[in-house]
Formats: C-alpha cells, sequence, structure tokens
C-alpha cells in the first residue's frame, strides 16, 4: 500500500494523509470465435486437411499492482477436409485447450510508447480427430502439455473527455496488446498408429478401448529438437462505463512434432470476440 502527503485546502499548517490503494481487478473472461485449422496428418498419409469451426471459451483474469494471472479454457469443434477425397469423407474436429499464465510488468522497460511484460504458460491442449470412414481405425490424436514463456507489449490509447473535437468528444479507455508464447518443454503423447475408438467381435458386440490409457502410455517429454510451437494473439480492447471491457482478437497458433512415425503439423487461426465482465467493484 503507498501513502502520499497533500496539504489541507481548509488549513494549510496541517498536513492529510492520502491513501492509495493497490490495483485489484478481476474479470470473468467469456468468448466466442470462428477459426480455420490446417492439419498435415503424416503418420497415416500426407493429405493435408482444412477446415472451418467455432468455438466458445470461459475464463478468469485477475490484476493486482504489476502482476496479471489468467485461467482459461477454449472448447472448439470443426470439420476438416482435404482435396484428394470427396467431400463426404471429412474429419470431425474436436479442440480442448487449458491454459494458466502469470505476466509480471518490467519497469525498467516502460516508455510512453508501450509497456512490456514477461512471464509463463503452462498449458494443456488436446486434437481429437475422427474419420467417419475409416471405421474401426478412426481416431487420431495430439495430447500436448506445455511450459513457455510469455512476451507480452501492452499500449493504452486512453482519450480524455474534450468538447471541441468533432468525433469522440467523450472521455474513451481502450487498450492494445500482443502476446507471444514459445514452448521451451513439452510432453506430447502421440500415437505411432490410428488409435481404434471402438472393435467388435464377430457378433457385433462392442468393446471399448481405452483412450485414457493410450495416452498415458504414449506420453514423454519433447524439447525444441522435436517440439516447437508458436502462439500469438492480437487484442483490442474497448473499456464500458460499467467496467466490461470488449475485446476483439486476432490469433494464430502453429505446431510442429517431428519424431518419425508421429510426425503432425497444426496451424490454428481466427478471430475471437470476448467480453471482460468486471467482478469487483471499481
Amino acid at each position: 500500500m503507498n501513502f502520499a502527503i497533500a496539504k489541507s485546502n481548509n488549513d494549510i499548517t496541517h498536513d492529510t494523509i492520502v491513501v492509495f490503494k493497490p490495483i485489484r481487478e478481476t474479470y470473468l473472461i467469456t468468448s466466442a470465435n470462428f477459426n480455420q485449422f490446417a492439419q498435415l496428418e503424416t503418420m497415416v498419409s500426407p493429405l493435408v486437411y482444412k477446415g472451418m469451426g467455432a468455438s466458445v471459451s470461459l475464463g478468469i483474469q485477475k490484476r493486482k499492482n504489476k502482476t496479471t494471472t489468467q485461467f482459461i479454457a477454449v472448447y472448439s469443434k470443426g470439420n476438416l477436409y482435404n482435396k484428394i477425397q470427396p467431400k463426404q469423407y471429412y474429419a470431425e474436429l474436436v479442440h480442448v485447450n487449458i491454459s494458466a499464465s502469470a505476466c509480471y510488468e518490467i519497469n525498467k522497460l516502460q516508455n510512453r510508447f508501450f509497456k512490456p511484460l514477461i512471464g509463463w504458460q503452462i498449458a494443456q491442449q488436446s486434437d481429437f480427430r475422427r474419420n467417419a470412414q475409416f471405421q474401426n481405425s478412426n481416431l487420431t490424436y495430439n495430447f500436448t502439455t506445455t511450459l513457455s514463456p510469455v512476451f507480452r507489449v501492452e499500449k493504452w490509447l486512453s482519450k480524455t473527455e474534450n468538447k471541441e473535437r468533432k468525433f469522440f468528444k467523450k472521455q474513451r479507455s481502450m487498450h492494445l496488446f500482443y502476446q507471444l508464447t514459445i514452448p521451451l518443454l513439452a510432453g506430447v503423447s502421440r500415437p505411432s498408429y490410428n488409435a481404434i475408438r471402438v472393435i467388435h467381435d464377430g457378433l457385433g458386440n462392442a468393446y471399448q478401448n481405452s483412450l485414457t490409457q493410450e495416452v498415458i502410455s504414449q506420453h514423454k517429454i519433447y524439447t525444441l529438437n522435436h517440439f516447437f510451437a508458436l502462439n500469438s494473439v492480437l487484442s483490442f480492447e474497448y473499456f464500458l462505463k460499467s467496467g466490461t471491457r470488449i475485446s476483439l482478437q486476432y490469433y494464430w497458433n502453429f505446431e510442429n512434432f517431428n519424431l518419425v512415425q508421429r510426425a503432425y503439423k497444426v496451424s490454428q487461426t481466427g478471430i475471437q470476440l470476448s467480453f471482460h465482465t468486471r467482478l469487483n467493484a471499481l
């Protein structure tokens, strides 16, 4: 907590202590977006699958003094196609991402143009693709857990009230930031074949194969020599009088896993509209 000494208006011989409370903000994040996936699947065939999908996300963001922490979960679903097979042969994609991050302001590098932050992020990402035409061998997946440094640059674009301006005469508060994460360490689970989701005996009875056991048994730790990824987001935020922020974001994510017989490449781009609803009082 910071304290400052100020002169009283009524009596200049007495000092008044003014207390500045630390910044504490908590936001509920709700988002919806449209995105495009591209998947190069080299485990089975060199076909490139592309398609559109939709996502929803839910999260919490907290800001205390010069530290920003965030937890967010994303669920996406879409259909992927390739140029060779007919349109009825498509892969159903389910994408799940859960991440937690913390960023800290760097005082020595701040200036009037931008504010840099640096931190860490732990993220878990799962891509499941089901090809109905492959019958038993119908499911492939990428299951990754990453530890990444976070690089972030912020710019406040607030405007004070000015009735002489032709447009935007009232006070406006806006925020622009760019964030980049590059995983240094990754735990990857990737089968060397199409994982069998359901098999049947001669009478048509189904036997369930444990996908959880499959993921755990194939999970290994890799560094940059086998797993490389980039996750970036550019965001523009507009502040309402209620304290709610409206955020328009463009993001691009890329993964490259080059282990023999398990290699894949994934690219995801999208535009997202988010609402940051303030939970604590101003």
